[in-house]
């Protein structure tokens, strides 16, 4: 799974953007993790959804159990 997620980062990071310094690497991962891998990018561990659907999905079955909803 590391392996899987390492050469997704390398691709998409390394290969489709341009960088000119250590700082606007981290910016630019930063970026890619939150804005692509956590929230539109599907993972089959957590039944083909984004892992912010999966979160939203999963507090609102929370609260239909605790009776919140």
């Amino acid at each position: 799974m590391v392996e899987s997620f390492k050469k997704t980062v390398s691709y998409e990071t390394r290969y489709l953007e341009e960088y000119q310094n250590l700082s606007e690497v981290e910016v630019g991962l930063t970026d890619w993790l939150s804005r692509i891998y956590n929230g539109v990018r599907l993972h089959a561990s957590l039944g083909y959804q984004s892992p912010v659907e999966y979160e939203q999905n999963w507090l609102a079955q929370e609260a239909l159990a605790s009776g919140l909803a």
